[in-house]
């Protein structure tokens, strides 16, 4: 993996980050900011991306990040997810699907099937093809 140059200008472009506020997705979030690009976050809990949002601003100088809230392990809330994205964006230009659970137990979802694949690996394809 080649890390992103530091001249590459992503100003004016729009990406979408899922796991914002994990370790790896903080560093990915505050990168595509700096870069210039308006970064949408995808968290679960609203204050916690707001705390994220206020960091990135404070350390990057501008508010570039926007926070959307959803339940990626929740069919309904991907599809409300993918609604309030094209409410206030026309074009999509990179997707960082860095969402990612484990359970110790096994625990199924609204949508009766189990959390850790749904959260995984079928939340990061069904926002990969959600209306793109």
């Amino acid at each position: 993996m080649t890390a992103l140059s530091p001249h590459v200008d992503l100003t004016g472009k729009i990406s979408l980050v899922t796991g914002a506020t994990g370790g790896m997705g903080q560093v990915i979030t505050t990168r595509l900011a700096r870069l210039g690009s308006t970064v949408m976050i995808v968290v679960r809990n609203p204050d916690s991306g707001e705390q994220l949002r206020r960091r990135v601003a404070a350390e990057v100088g501008a508010d570039r990040v926007e926070v959307l809230t959803a339940d990626l392990a929740s069919q309904d809330d991907l599809h409300g997810l993918a609604d309030r994205f094209t409410a206030r964006h026309t074009a999509l230009h990179l997707l960082i699907n860095n969402v990612g659970a484990h359970y110790r137990e096994r625990l199924l979802n609204a949508d009766g099937v189990e959390m850790h694949i749904r959260s995984s690996t079928q939340a990061s394809s069904t926002t990969s093809h959600t209306r793109s």
